[in-house]
Order: C-alpha cells, then structure tokens, then sequence
C-alpha cells in the first residue's frame, strides 16, 4: 500500500523537489479505527517536520464509500470557493478506488489546532485571545456561506420527533449512564422546544463538525479540515453552535486544569465574556443565512442536541465527549444562553 501512495504523490513529491521513494509515513492517533472507519497516514518529507500530505485508508466497503463522498466534497468545495479561502481547507490530490480498500489523499493544513490552543492560553489572556479566534471563526463561516446553495427546511415538531427526540430516546441508557443528568436536561430542553413554533428555514451544507478540533491557527489565519459528506439530516446553523459549544469545554479544560473534557467543572456558556463580544458576528452571520432571531434559540438546541446523538450513535458511544456536551447543554438551558442570543 505504501508503494501505491508514493506512487501517487509522485507528481505532488516532485513539486516539493522530494523524490518519492524518500517520503515517509506516520500512522496518526486519533481517528476511526472501527471496521466502517479508517486510517490516517502523515505522509513527511526526509527532513521531518510537519506532514506534506495526510493520506486516508478505508476499511470497507462503507469506509469506500464514505472516503470517496469526503473527496468528491474537497473537489466540489475547491470549485466554488473564493480564491482567498481555498488555502483553508485541504486540497485533494488523488482518489484511488480499491476493493480492498480506497485511498484518498489531500494536503496537510500547516498550524496549531484549536483545541490545543483554548486549553493552553493564559488565563490572563483567555478571553481576549478567545475573541480574536472566534472573530476569524465566525467570519470564516460567514464566508463559506456566502457561496454555497440554499435549500428549505421545515422545523416543526414532526421533524423536532423524528431527528432528534426518538432516536435519542433510543439512546437512552447509554446517555443516563454517561451523565446523571441526562434525564432531567432532556426532559427540560423537550419542554422548552414544544413552546417553539414551526417555522421554514433555508440552509446551507454544513460543515458537520466545526469543533476546535478540526481547525487549525498558523498566526491569524485559519484552516479547516474534516470534511466529511453532506448531510441533509443537519440542521441550520448546525457548526456555528457546534463551534460556540465546542470551544466553551476547551475554555473550561484550561480554566478548570482539567486533563479530560469530561472532567470541566465551569460552565463557561454561561459567562458573559464568552459571548458577549460576539453579538454583532452572530448576528451578521445569521442575516448572511437568512435565519430570523428568534431562529436562533430553536436551533441552537438542535444543534446541540445533533450532536450529542451523533456522539451516541457510534458503535462505541464517546463517553467523555457525551458527558461534558450534557453539561454544556444543561448550563446552555438553565442559563437561556439560546434566548439572550435573540436579544444579544
């Protein structure tokens, strides 16, 4: 296999002034080792230093499938992007179908990821410096918006019944024994979400999983990777709060010393500092995806709740990741943080 990878990246090696027979190859951590999932390779030049190029290995005939729609998006997002957004997310560089198990290969997004950098900032600089990425964040999405189709989406309670309520209801013993809480938040966001009226919404193609830990920082420029399928199950607005919450667990890792994301104790969403400063951005971002203010709280739920469902529905749920989104969520209703962003 790594024969066919070098093989692959010949015509990129080349270009580097690398001759491909001196690439090497770094299995990352991290990852979906299941057998639907896949591996990850950091593909180095002979120096070292940062990877040149991640290389993707499915593992079935459902990882082919899922690696080829990851790099048919790379390639459709490349077409329709702005110039001055195309260096931040990966640029694909070959697809080959096999059998036994697709690759795929894209470029490596030099920078520090995210995640690493909310939990290791100075606690004397966490809210500033939490400000300045979250305004290239915001600002990043607004842009992507700006260039992808429109569809309408109905949120109503036959739809709030069959993506969200019981498929977790089906989930419910696995999320009462990650988090005692679970019972009574579900039961309180449930009640809070009937008060809702239906409305239509028209949304884009989301990210999926705009979370710290799939971007990265080199400086003041960002990039974001992961990518995977479309899907039209998601609702609007779906990574600006998987963003917002996301970045609150990291905050609280720092704040709280925490090695673990299950292990947070602050519940930062509800602190002014953490969204205050960001009223206006939320707001442009909005208008730019046509939602109405008083979209925002039904759909920050929502999000919220995708994905915790989606952290349940693997086929090992992600235990630390559920816990410490439970919490979130509860501080996010006690606190009415969806509500005081209508009036932010």
């Amino acid at each position: 296999m790594l024969d066919l990878i070098r093989e692959r990246l010949a015509e990129e090696a080349s270009a580097e002034g690398i001759v491909q027979e001196k690439l090497t190859f770094l299995k990352r951590n991290g990852g979906d080792f299941s057998a639907k999932g896949k591996l990850l390779f950091e593909v180095l030049g002979p120096g070292g230093g940062d990877p040149l190029w991640i290389v993707k290995a499915a593992r079935s005939s459902d990882g082919n499938k899922t690696l080829g729609e990851e790099n048919n998006r790379l390639v459709e997002l490349r077409e329709i992007l702005p110039e001055h957004l195309l260096p931040t997310i990966p640029k694909p560089v070959f697809y080959e179908e096999r059998p036994t198990g697709s690759l795929s290969g894209e470029s490596f997004l030099r920078g520090e990821k995210l995640s690493r950098l909310l939990r290791t900032i100075p606690h004397d600089q966490i809210w500033e410096d939490w400000k300045r990425y979250a305004e290239v964040a915001i600002g990043w999405l607004t842009d992507y918006s700006r260039v992808c189709e429109r569809r309408s989406i109905t949120i109503d309670s036959n739809w709030w019944e069959q993506e969200i309520f019981a498929p977790l209801e089906r989930h419910n013993d696995i999320l009462r024994d990650c988090s005692p809480l679970w019972n009574e938040v579900f039961a309180r966001v449930k009640n809070r979400i009937s008060q809702f009226e239906p409305r239509q919404y028209e949304i884009i193609p989301q990210h999926g999983d705009f979370t710290p830990v799939n971007i990265v920082f080199s400086g003041s420029d960002i990039g974001v990777y992961d990518w995977s399928p479309v899907s039209h199950d998601s609702p609007p607005l779906l990574d600006l709060f998987h963003f917002l919450m996301g970045s609150s667990l990291r905050i609280a890792m720092n704040l709280d010393g925490a090695d673990r994301v299950s292990d947070i104790r602050t519940p930062v969403v509800s602190d002014p500092r953490f969204l205050e400063p960001l009223g206006l951005l939320v707001s442009q971002y909005c208008e730019e995806n046509r939602i109405p203010p008083e979209g925002l709280e039904p759909l920050s739920y929502a999000a919220l709740l995708f994905k915790i469902l989606g952290y349940a529905d693997q086929e090992e749920p992600v235990v630390n990741s559920l816990r410490a989104w439970i919490f979130g969520l509860d501080h996010w209703e006690k606190s009415e943080v969806g509500a005081s962003l209508v009036h932010g």
